[in-house]
């Protein structure tokens, strides 16, 4: 049985046929609509204080971007999928507006970083064979339900500027700092000219950061920030997906790519400013797919969903049992962390919203950024 193509939600319980609501529990939710503490640093901002003043967008005939080139020498990706169709949209995009992510975290600098809301709900995770053609890497099985808690996710990724502003308040993580030289391996801001970003690449995603500064910056934000899950990440670029009937898209703005959209192989070949590109996803998030990969906080395994061998008669009881369906947060062992999303030189498969990539905690490179989440 299929038990899949009849999950559906009531209230905070998740419902599966064949007797499986046996295994996944009423887990409380809360209510989907998001709150805002009048006592945090959250605030609520309009358009125009917007966290980035890149809006180039790229032009449909051309590829050309206003924005300069890195100069980056680094071209190498360790994806080897097949590209996808790169025809001219025809797939609806999500209905998202600006006002979508008008939340804020103010910087301890005084800096306003647009955050998009993200409710709670009961969703799933990895990848639909059927809706993937056959895409699926055998780390991305089996297709499961899991309950989030609500969050908020950066619209943006963290660019130079905002990263050099942290480095100005917390100097040992700077280029020839303390805490960058112990935790990161070398390359670590190398795109950085005498301790400081070009002024070319002030609204460039930052890079060559390992995943403790990453972390270190979120933290910097204030109480409750941190780098998203794996689980967040996917959640934020896919949207709510309850049961297979759904339309079950490959990327966070539809089901086909384009240079308009996202920043992969072959497009620029060279980092965009952040927001260059103009697919968002259900929650207005930019740049989930291509750009920079990013950073999640989860410990990467192979069979970390399940068992890849058992998928085809997957069954709650067979998943690997460390997994937890509420707020899953990585493996509890392993030596390199889950990536997500794809760069400016990953082929199409990489971007797929269920791609997992993985890269050492101490390796920084031209290749990978971040952002963070603000947990409810």
């Amino acid at each position: 049985m299929n038990w899949l193509s009849s999950i559906f939600k009531t209230g905070g319980l998740l419902l599966l046929s064949g007797g499986c609501s046996a295994y996944i529990e009423d887990f409380g939710v809360a209510d989907t609509q998001t709150a805002f503490d009048s006592d945090s640093n959250i605030v609520v901002i309009g358009e125009t204080d917007a966290q980035t003043s890149s809006e180039n967008e790229a032009d449909s005939s051309t590829g050309s971007v206003s924005d300069a080139d890195t100069g980056s020498t680094d071209s190498g990706d360790t994806d080897t999928d097949t590209d996808a169709d790169t025809d001219a949209d025809t797939d609806s995009d999500s209905d998202v507006t600006e006002d979508q992510c008008e939340f804020g975290v103010v910087t301890p600098s005084g800096t306003t970083l647009l955050f998009c809301p993200v409710a709670a709900s009961t969703t799933l995770l990895g990848c639909h064979q059927a809706a993937s053609k056959g895409a699926c890497a055998d780390d991305e099985l089996p297709l499961h339900p899991v309950v989030l808690s609500a969050f908020e996710m950066m619209k943006y990724e963290v660019s130079n500027a905002q990263f050099a502003e942290f480095v100005s308040d917390n100097p040992d993580w700077g280029p020839d700092g303390n805490m960058g030289i112990m935790s990161c391996n070398t390359p670590y801001l190398n795109t950085w000219y005498e301790g400081t970003p070009l002024d070319v690449d002030l609204n460039k995603p930052v890079t060559a950061v390992c995943l403790d500064a990453a972390q270190a910056y979120c933290e910097w934000l204030g109480p409750n920030v941190s780098l998203p899950t794996e689980a967040q990440f996917e959640k934020a670029a896919r949207g709510d997906y309850a049961n297979e009937a759904d339309s079950f898209v490959q990327y966070p703005f539809g089901d086909t790519l384009s240079c308009m959209k996202a920043n992969y192989q072959n497009c620029y070949r060279r980092v965009l400013d952040v927001g260059t590109t103009t697919g968002p996803s259900p929650y207005g998030v930019l740049d989930m797919a291509g750009n920079v990969a990013e950073w999640t906080s989860d410990l990467y395994r192979d069979d970390y969903y399940c068992n890849p061998t058992e998928v085809s008669q997957f069954v709650l009881p067979n998943c690997n049992t460390a997994y937890s369906f509420k707020d899953p947060t990585g493996s509890a062992s392993g030596t390199n962390y889950v990536v997500k999303g794809g760069s400016w030189s990953s082929p199409a498969n990489a971007l797929r919203i269920s791609a997992r990539n993985r890269q050492a905690p101490r390796d920084g490179n031209n290749l990978t950024g971040f952002r963070c989440v603000r947990n409810r």
